[in-house]
């Protein structure tokens, strides 16, 4: 006998979870459009893994408003106690006002007519009933905490903790510490079933030391990364051998925030919050690759020695007649073999014929110096040019060409400036804005003044797996 259109959508809410956070969310804001997305599928996928019992720990991480608590604390919270009325969980969130608001809906879907229909075998107790904390009649229950709430005492089988921190208080040292002080000390205790018990943890990253970066430091965690725009290829599991192909640069979700209107968030928020909220990967107050403190200051580079030497090193704009880029040299002076000191920045915005004449002027400014070219656009004019000069105080001119990614590159590098062996003045003209690539990169507009320092600094190490020096001789 076929199976009804109402018994057939019954069947399908009640054993597809994905589903039944579509349906939850309609039955919450029936007059509000509802997309579904491939991102609902995943969560869903990990949210029954857990349900299952196939893995124990999960950290979700996805930007703001893509309805990470309409899954894990409201929708699926009723899914468990309609499977399993018995069930204990516990959900916190990082104030008292949101942890009830998620309650109340919670316990709106359970008390819906359909919901009723789809779990006839759960249904809430009338004397246990309150906004904080709801039972079913067979026991089980939901309760909703603070994250500075009491819960000692309490145990569960599902822990369940959504937005762990105000964006507002993450910046703070002492409230970032709070928070993970409360998860190592209480919250893992928590579960009822310390081999079965489930903890999941679902939030936008807010700062490196969040709880996400802790929890992922400790390790055993599985981690499903949802940011708002794919920074490389993946697949992402969506349950029943399904797979969605994220492509590199593809957003989130289309249909509610587009490119444009995730450019125009980025603009508005700024790098380091759009990376960590919208990313979920958040930079570093003091830099991403580069700490500032790890560098070293000098009030005067020492004098000039024998066997010293200055580089010049160049990372031009692309193209020969191109304005919209910079054009950046970093003179170095090299002390003892090994200690390398940065005594200034030209950076310009400058057509061939000028940079050519700039490139000539700086040297000139130098007893002697060695020149150093990124093979790449304009650079490779120069260095074609240049290398055939005599009448320059030059003792050699070399072209680099890098291999990888940029961000690997300055990595690889970042051992020397550990190492207390690259110098910077206290003071220059120059230096705020050389300081602030830094910090930015590899997120910043701009990294023309990074490239030429990792150039550099790679060409110094001899480092030849991941460039190939050309020099020209005979000068």
């Amino acid at each position: 006998m076929m199976m009804s259109d109402k018994r057939l959508t019954q069947a399908i809410l009640r054993n597809n979870l994905a589903m039944f956070i579509a349906r939850s969310q309609m039955l919450l804001q029936p007059h509000k459009p509802y997309i579904h997305g491939h991102h609902i599928e995943a969560i869903a996928h990990q949210l029954e893994r857990c349900r299952r019992g196939e893995i124990r720990f999960l950290i979700i991480n996805l930007p703001p408003r893509y309805l990470k608590s309409v899954c894990c604390s409201i929708a699926f919270p009723a899914f468990l106690l309609g499977h399993d009325p018995t069930l204990a969980i516990t959900c916190l969130s990082y104030g008292d006002v949101l942890a009830l608001d998620l309650s109340r809906s919670c316990r709106k879907v359970m008390q819906s007519p359909e919901y009723r229909e789809l779990f006839p075998g759960t249904g809430l107790s009338a004397d246990k009933n309150t906004e904080a904390l709801f039972y079913t009649t067979m026991g089980g229950h939901r309760r909703a905490v603070s994250m500075g709430g009491g819960i000692t005492g309490f145990g569960a089988e599902f822990l369940i903790i959504d937005d762990p921190s105000k964006a507002d208080d993450v910046l703070s040292p002492h409230l970032r510490d709070e928070v993970i002080e409360r998860m190592k000390n209480t919250l893992l205790s928590r579960l009822n079933d310390k081999k079965k018990g489930c903890i999941i943890v679902v939030m936008q990253r807010l700062h490196m030391d969040d709880l996400t970066g802790y929890l992922l430091e400790q390790g055993g965690w599985t981690v499903l990364n949802l940011p708002a725009i794919a920074e490389e290829y993946q697949e992402i599991p969506l349950g029943d051998g399904r797979v969605w192909k994220r492509s590199a640069g593809g957003v989130l979700l289309p249909e509610y925030e587009s490119p444009d209107d995730l450019s125009q968030l980025r603009r508005s928020m700024g790098e380091f919050s759009f990376s960590a909220q919208y990313q979920q990967r958040p930079i570093p107050e003091n830099g991403q690759i580069f700490q500032w403190d790890k560098f070293q200051f000098y009030e005067n580079p020492p004098p000039f020695k024998n066997g010293d030497r200055y580089v010049m090193s160049w990372d031009t704009a692309m193209k020969d007649g191109e304005l919209n880029d910079w054009s950046v040299c970093t003179v170095w002076q090299v002390y003892q073999d090994k200690y390398y000191y940065l005594v200034d920045v030209i950076r310009k915005k400058m057509l061939y014929p000028d940079l050519l004449k700039t490139v000539y002027a700086v040297a000139r400014k130098y007893p002697i110096v060695e020149l150093l070219f990124e093979d790449a656009g304009s650079g490779t004019i120069l260095y074609q040019e240049v290398s055939q000069k005599y009448d320059l105080p030059i003792d050699g001119v070399h072209r680099i060409q890098p291999e990888g990614n940029k961000a690997t590159r300055a990595a690889a590098i970042t051992n020397l400036i550990e190492e207390g062996r690259v110098f910077l003045p206290r003071q220059a003209g120059w230096l705020e804005t050389f300081r602030n690539e830094l910090l930015q990169f590899p997120n910043g507009r701009h990294d023309d003044q990074v490239d030429s320092m990792v150039n550099f600094l790679r060409w110094e190490t001899r480092k030849k797996d991941n460039c190939r020096l050309v020099p020209i001789s005979g000068f």
